[in-house]
């Protein structure tokens, strides 16, 4: 009967009820029984002990993870963001470019139309040519000025240099443009 016990004990340890015990009584159980039974329940016990600290354990990792796992999720949606704003960037760019690029034939153009014009003397009189040197003179500074404002974006840009806001009055604006297209 002590060995049934033992052998009961063992298998449900064996099949993971951590909690079985031999039942040990100190009128039956003598001797060598006594001793694999308390060494069984030790063993036990210290499987126990072992077991608890290993779901303690796997519980904290677990909490770990999902800290972890939070602070990518939230990374990943901070980097979609950026890229959404590089993209818009880069959008800004090529479009800043394409206008730029737009702006800077205008004067080249007229540039251009007036030294063919300069260059056949029956097109223009004294008077026309003068204009004619004139509106060039105009056309190369607002060309400068492109250039300059391309030159300070991109200083602005790499925090070279800031932005210095200024009123600008519209009517020598639109003067300056009748001249040119004039």
């Amino acid at each position: 009967k002590p060995l049934g016990s033992v052998a009961s004990a063992v298998h449900k340890i064996g099949s993971g009820d951590l909690d079985a015990r031999i039942e040990i009584d100190p009128s039956t159980t003598k001797g060598e029984i006594r001793t694999l039974s308390i060494c069984v329940n030790d063993m036990a016990d210290d499987l126990d002990s072992l077991h608890k600290d290993l779901e303690n354990l796997v519980e904290v990792r677990t909490e770990q993870l999902g800290e972890a796992n939070e602070k990518l999720t939230t990374q990943a949606r901070e980097l979609a963001s950026m890229n959404e704003r590089l993209r818009a960037n880069d959008l800004y760019k090529s479009h800043f470019f394409t206008m730029m690029s737009h702006e800077l034939r205008t004067p080249i153009t007229a540039i251009r139309a007036y030294i063919d014009m300069l260059d056949d003397p029956k097109v223009l009189d004294e008077g026309a040519r003068g204009n004619a040197v004139d509106a060039i003179r105009t056309n190369v500074h607002t060309l400068s000025r492109l250039v300059d404002n391309i030159l300070d974006s991109a200083r602005i840009e790499a925090g070279a240099a800031q932005l210095e806001k200024s009123v600008v009055d519209t009517a020598d604006i639109m003067n300056e443009l009748a001249r040119s297209l004039e």
